[in-house]
């Protein structure tokens, strides 16, 4: 096995922020933003994340652990980003349910880490402080 080999399996020649799947589709539709592959696995990727971030309700929102108020920002903007990627492939539709779900609860959850920290997310949604969630998208309705 060649030194390249090695760099590549350690991702070594590329920056940590390129490491994941999701930048590398980013980066591909940045260099052709009519490349329908990358933006079909970009929006994969995306949904991925989605689920993987509510997997956890009613207890939280994950990102990389539990979200912050600045993460739950972020994942609103990717959610707006989602949005634009999926009406240029026709999907707006069919994922409708888990980008209105995902956004009930981003949207809740950095309402709850600032104004109501230590009442446990779960009591703001049994409160219907936000009003009453979406119902949970269907397991295929994820991918």
């Amino acid at each position: 096995m060649t030194d390249w080999h090695r760099a590549v399996e350690r991702c070594e020649i590329l920056p940590e922020a390129l490491q994941k799947p999701r930048s590398l589709f980013r980066l591909a539709l940045i260099h052709d933003p009519n490349d329908s592959a990358a933006r079909r696995h970009l929006i994969r990727s995306e949904l991925e994340g989605i689920e993987y971030s509510v997997h956890e309700l009613p207890y939280g929102v994950l990102y990389s652990g539990g979200a912050s108020v600045e993460e739950c920002g972020i994942m609103l903007d990717d959610l707006q980003q989602l949005g634009a990627l999926l009406q240029l492939e026709g999907l707006t539709e069919r994922y409708r349910t888990v980008v209105e779900y995902a956004r009930f609860h981003y949207q809740a959850y950095r309402d709850y880490l600032l104004n109501h920290p230590g009442r446990g997310f779960a009591w703001l949604l049994e409160t219907g402080t936000w009003g009453t969630p979406p119902e949970r998208p269907q397991p295929g309705c994820w991918s």
